[in-house]
């Protein structure tokens, strides 16, 4: 099973490699760009809703190669919700309230399939608090606030993909030492994607993830 991980990365690769330049074009023909300004370091017009091919690569690769549970299940479901969002957001510009409720309720699905913040660690100290009745509201503000403070450095080029696929991989290496083999898939899968998308974002930049990454 731990073989599927690298054949899934490899996959989401070339699929992010091929998809990533289709998702360019659809971004200027439906007006999913980023103009330029005075807090902007790009000179030109940028696609952004790179993300959409991120998205794909990874669902298309995890339906091959991850194994089939109802946590994937809720992975995707939970995704689709915020490329949704996020698609709406870069076409459309949507209110911060209307974001919020999409962030909010993917990360209600993942909950929903069991993905819950019980407890946390203190590195100092090494000792463990249990969150108990304060795991829903920690594990929503948790999500919520790590997907905005990704979609805050997505600006420079390289910046949010490539700190994103630092965090998969460690967190896929972190997987594969405590045998959570799902997780080691998925996130290797994740990297395989953003690296393929990594070739159009690096410096100079064509696309940007967006709000949809």
């Amino acid at each position: 099973m731990v073989q599927n991980g690298w054949w899934g990365a490899l996959s989401a690769l070339l699929i992010a490699l091929a998809v990533t330049p289709q998702v360019r074009k659809l971004a200027f023909r439906i007006g999913a760009v980023d103009r330029p300004n005075e807090r902007k370091v790009h000179a030109g017009i940028m696609a952004r809703m790179g993300g959409l091919g991120i998205y794909i690569a990874f669902v298309a690769s995890a339906l091959l190669f991850a194994p089939r549970s109802a946590q994937l299940t809720g992975v995707l479901l939970a995704n689709t919700l915020i490329v949704i969002t996020g698609i709406l957001d870069d076409t459309r510009d949507l209110s911060p309230k209307i974001k919020l409720l999409g962030q909010v309720l993917a990360a209600l699905v993942l909950m929903e399939y069991g993905f819950e913040v019980k407890f946390l660690t203190l590195p100092l100290e090494g000792g463990i608090v249990y969150l108990e009745r304060a795991d829903t509201i920690f594990t929503v503000f948790w999500l919520v606030g790590v997907t905005n403070a990704v979609n805050l450095i997505d600006g420079l080029d390289g910046l949010a993909a490539g700190t994103s696929a630092i965090a998969a991989a460690t967190m896929s290496v972190v997987a594969l030492m405590t045998g959570q083999i799902q997780a080691f898939v998925l996130g290797l899968i994740l990297v395989g994607a953003i690296v393929g998308f990594l070739k159009y974002n690096f410096h100079p930049a064509s696309i940007f993830m967006g709000d949809t990454g």
